[in-house]
């Protein structure tokens, strides 16, 4: 099975990395309202009434993003992929999401969509999904009618306009605390697989509602967590920084070895960040 909860990095791990961006640069161009947070297999973007500590339970009314099925490079081993929109998992043990999927091995690709109520298996869609099709995605809880108490899981792809749509009894143990932006790394058992080699992975439109209300990634309402992929495995995938598009939707990009095409910034952040490096080595 396929599992794609929220993996924190050991701390000493965590030192170590940290220690190595604090050299290079290579968190430039973070936005300044995201906290960052490192994972080993998750990249994106988190949001909940407070993520420091416990976030408020029941607040995630729905979460919402497009994204950009990414084309991923044959290769002879296995390499996996997901992109996906979700709630909970960051501080709970279940994850409602709804996504795709863009592997490689043997030298060939597959590209798929599935949705999953975490721990529960994943569920792979009849949809037929191309790499560089514009997906759609929504998780939203019901609060009335027929599926009342239920998730509604939404997925749509818009370039072929075919789309699906189940209800689903929530897991046990929900929370409905975090929302979920998430380019990932999954995992098969308790072993996170290595990542696809990709390019870009573009989200936008996304959009949540908390407590009723309904804005944008950094909506002054909530908080945000800026997640950060450091693979065991040898998978990094970095999101830049956020980009209002609208008062309510957000766009991000997920890049594989640096957070934005900002060469040259990226370049002479590294330069300050080593020359701080040596001045502090060499001060007695």
């Amino acid at each position: 099975m396929r599992t794609r909860a929220f993996r924190l990095l050991p701390t000493a791990l965590l030192l170590a990395l940290f220690s190595l961006f604090g050299l290079f640069g290579a968190q430039v161009l973070a936005d300044p309202s995201s906290t960052t947070t490192s994972s080993g297999n998750w990249s994106g973007y988190v949001v909940g009434t407070t993520l420091a500590t416990t976030p408020q339970q029941n607040s995630i009314d729905y979460v919402s993003g497009n994204w950009i099925v990414p084309t991923v490079t044959p290769t002879a081993e296995s390499r996996y992929s997901s992109s996906w929109v979700g709630i909970d998992g960051y501080k709970s043990s279940t994850v409602e999401q709804i996504g795709t999927g863009s592997d490689s091995g043997s030298g060939t690709t597959d590209y798929y969509a599935w949705w999953e109520m975490f721990p529960g298996a994943s569920h792979i869609l009849s949809l037929t999904i191309l790499p560089g099709d514009q997906m759609s995605g929504l998780v939203q809880w019901i609060t009335s009618g027929i599926n009342q108490n239920k998730f509604q899981l939404t997925l749509t792809d818009i370039t072929s306009n075919h789309k699906f749509t189940t209800f689903e009894a929530p897991p046990a143990g929900y929370l409905r605390n975090t929302a979920e932006w998430i380019f990932e790394a999954p995992s098969i058992g308790s072993t996170i697989q290595p990542l696809s080699h990709f390019t870009s992975e573009p989200f936008t439109d996304a959009q949540v509602s908390i407590n009723g209300v309904v804005g944008n990634i950094d909506n002054a309402a909530w908080v945000n967590d800026r997640v950060i992929m450091l693979d065991p495995q040898g998978g990094t995938a970095y999101p830049a920084g956020l980009t209002d598009t609208t008062s309510t939707t957000s766009n991000f990009t997920v890049y594989p070895n640096a957070p934005e095409p900002a060469t040259l910034l990226l370049v002479g952040t590294g330069v300050l960040g080593a020359v701080g490096w040596l001045r502090r080595r060499t001060v007695r």
